[in-house]
């Protein structure tokens, strides 16, 4: 295997921005930075590009991502399901759907998801296959780490988020991720809520108490 040029993490990064197809001799997969206080990049050419797989800054590993993670908000009710359906039916060259895992039946509501038991959700989760992961309503949710690879590979990825989990997203993903909360007005909600028949009087009431104004988050919103 033949010997990596090596490039400080500034450097590297202006050449793969930058100038991509004058980049130095790179063997197919391999080190091309490495910077004086341990900071490390680990990428592949392919044709006149150079992406980026892995940086270490400080011994920890950080996200260098070309593509945006839309964290995709909003109450039960407020129409994400429908979004997400009609979003893979139309063709998208840029934007990818990413399906959740969770430990409810494949038929169960309206979300086309990947049904798992919880000890096959554990295993995943063990096994660091999830990139997040978290508990709500009595269910495991979880989202694979195939959408590092989407994210790295320059596509936008869009995920049923939430907001009580957005901290967890926020976190990994830093500023490739996009928030987005969905407003809908009580009345419409409420309305919704009942036609689907999931819940009773008093679990609807339930929801709409908890449901806190979107404009106080601080986040983008779509009506």
């Amino acid at each position: 295997m033949t010997k990596s040029n090596r490039f400080t993490l500034p450097q590297a990064v202006k050449l793969v921005t930058k100038n991509p197809a004058q980049a130095l001799n790179l063997q197919d997969r391999g080190v091309i930075g490495e910077g004086k206080r341990a900071d490390l990049v680990l990428a592949h050419r392919k044709g006149n590009h150079i992406h980026i797989d892995h940086v270490w800054r400080q011994g920890k590993r950080v996200f260098l991502m070309m593509g945006k993670l839309i964290w995709l908000m909003g109450p039960s009710g407020s129409g994400k399901d429908s979004l997400l359906a009609e979003l893979r039916l139309r063709e998208q060259t840029q934007l990818l759907v990413a399906h959740r895992y969770i430990t409810r039946d494949a038929s169960a509501g309206s979300e086309n998801h990947i049904a798992l038991s919880e000890q096959e959700f554990f295993t995943r989760a063990g096994q660091n296959l999830l990139a997040l992961s978290w508990h709500a309503n009595g269910l495991y949710y979880g989202v694979g780490v195939e959408i590092d690879l989407w994210l790295h590979a320059g596509f936008d990825v869009l995920v049923n988020g939430s907001r009580a989990h957005l901290p967890q997203a926020r976190a990994r993903y830093q500023s490739a991720l996009l928030p987005i909360c969905l407003q809908v007005s009580p009345e419409i909600l409420r309305q919704r809520l009942e036609n689907r028949g999931r819940e009773n009087a008093s679990e609807i009431n339930a929801r709409l108490a908890a449901r806190r104004p979107l404009y106080s988050t601080g986040l983008p919103y779509a009506q």
